[in-house]
């Protein structure tokens, strides 16, 4: 990281590890560090893991915070749905300075499902109503 501050490019990590080795007595390949965020600053630099580490946290803040704003007595289902979602997130944002879970598609598919529930639930009423009722105006029209 301190070499290459803007990063050595996606997927390169591989390719520079060796580079920075300390000899060992056997021979090992490493694809991937075991901590995401550590392999994300290394092949995104510090301008690409500040920006999606940063958003990812603003994310959260923003899920807890609507979270908190919902009622469960209102609609259960969009509250627990959400509240499961933005702890799955957490979880695996937490489990990624570990491993590097994220490395794997089906994770990452999960990861981003995740994040669309918490969007989808923790979506205000007041675009439902809208959207419900311009599709409404448009069956109307037609």
């Amino acid at each position: 990281v301190q070499d290459h501050p803007l990063g050595v490019g996606l997927a390169n990590f591989s390719l520079v590890f060796p580079i920075y080795k300390v000899q060992t007595t056997h021979e090992a390949f490493y694809i991937y560090a075991h901590n995401d965020y550590l392999q994300l600053l290394i092949e995104a630099g510090w301008p690409g893991a500040l920006a999606l580490v940063g958003g990812f946290f603003i994310f959260i803040g923003m899920g807890f915070r609507r979270i908190c704003k919902m009622s469960p007595r209102y609609d259960p289902l969009r509250f627990f749905l959400g509240a499961g979602a933005l702890s799955g997130l957490v979880s695996i944002g937490f489990h990624s300075f570990f491993d590097f879970n994220l490395e794997m598609p089906a994770n990452a598919i999960y990861f981003v499902l995740l994040m669309a529930i918490v969007c989808a639930c923790t979506e205000s009423g007041k675009r439902k109503a809208l959207s419900a009722a311009s599709i409404a105006g448009s069956a109307i029209s037609a």
